[in-house]
């Protein structure tokens, strides 16, 4: 019986996680304030119909929609967008 091993091509938790952080990064330097502000606020009018339907699709995607905008956007010193 064969030992099992790991194959070199696979990438380790390291690699992956760093190539998430990149992609981050990316994204929030492309990402304009108003464009995320936006977003977040169409998601958030939506997850409130959802709501109201109790639509719980809609209640979860609208929902982490307007997370992941709260936590991509551009942050600016000074509060002005």
């Amino acid at each position: 019986m064969k030992a099992l091993t790991i194959p070199a091509s696979r990438t380790s938790m390291r690699g992956c996680t760093r190539s998430i952080s990149a992609t981050v990064s990316n994204l929030r330097a492309r990402i304009e304030a108003r464009t995320c502000l936006a977003i977040a606020i169409l998601a958030v009018i939506v997850l409130f119909a959802c709501l109201g339907a109790m639509y719980v699709p809609g209640i979860v995607i609208s929902g982490l929609t307007a997370l992941t905008c709260a936590a991509v956007a551009p942050i600016r010193e000074g509060g002005a967008l």
